[in-house]
């Protein structure tokens, strides 16, 4: 009997913490759309004609966790990116990819013009800094 109650309380607390992160602007989980693989996104980017932010990110890397837990779920950055193609490359699974683009470290966030043209660059974790880059390539209006 103990054990059903504390299943009822484990479920009651998930479920506040779950309406909690909703309330302090996480997004829903269908989210933007992530490509994994760059020609798949430069094709797209191209066809679409909008920009592509490509993170260059490793499953090992606290700040790369920082971007996927304390960024990139926030609505703040799904509204910042909603016209973008975005790309997610596993530094550690493409390292020949990561060596032709000059990645040294990660995380490394670029955005490129729909014409394959480096627009900024922005290596390590600043919130600010990322969220002010895409301001500043964009200008007021979103891409």
């Amino acid at each position: 009997m103990k054990s059903n109650r504390w299943i009822g309380t484990f479920v009651g607390v998930a479920l506040f913490a779950t309406a909690m992160a909703g309330q302090r602007g996480q997004a829903d989980q269908s989210g933007p759309r992530w490509y994994t693989e760059l020609p798949s996104a430069v094709a797209a980017s191209k066809k679409e004609q909008k920009p592509m932010l490509v993170c260059f990110l490793s499953r090992t890397c606290g700040p790369c966790t920082a971007y996927r837990k304390a960024i990139f779920p926030t609505v703040e950055f799904q509204k910042s990116v909603q016209n973008l193609i975005l790309v997610y490359v596993d530094f550690e699974g493409y390292p020949k990819l990561a060596k032709k683009y000059g990645v040294k470290e990660t995380p490394d966030i670029r955005l490129y013009s729909s014409t394959g043209k480096q627009i900024s660059r922005l290596v390590g974790f600043n919130r600010k800094a990322f969220f002010a880059t895409l301001k500043k390539s964009f200008g007021n209006s979103r891409p």
